[in-house]
């Protein structure tokens, strides 16, 4: 995000304010633990993951 850090702004005004997913992140720790890396599922992707480049995925 090149340091810009955007609060109460939308990632993309062309885009849905949310995005939904079927996606179940319990399987992706399941296969992660199957090859011996330890994770942990967040509700809040801002804390791990830069929630633009989340949201840019799931669209």
């Amino acid at each position: 995000n090149d340091g810009v850090i955007k609060t109460h702004e939308a990632i993309d005004e062309s885009l849905p304010k949310s995005i939904s997913t079927t996606l179940d992140p319990s399987c992706i720790e399941q296969y992660l633990a199957s090859v011996g890396i330890t994770s942990r599922v967040a509700i809040d992707p801002g804390r791990f993951v830069c929630n633009e480049i989340y949201f840019l995925s799931l669209n």
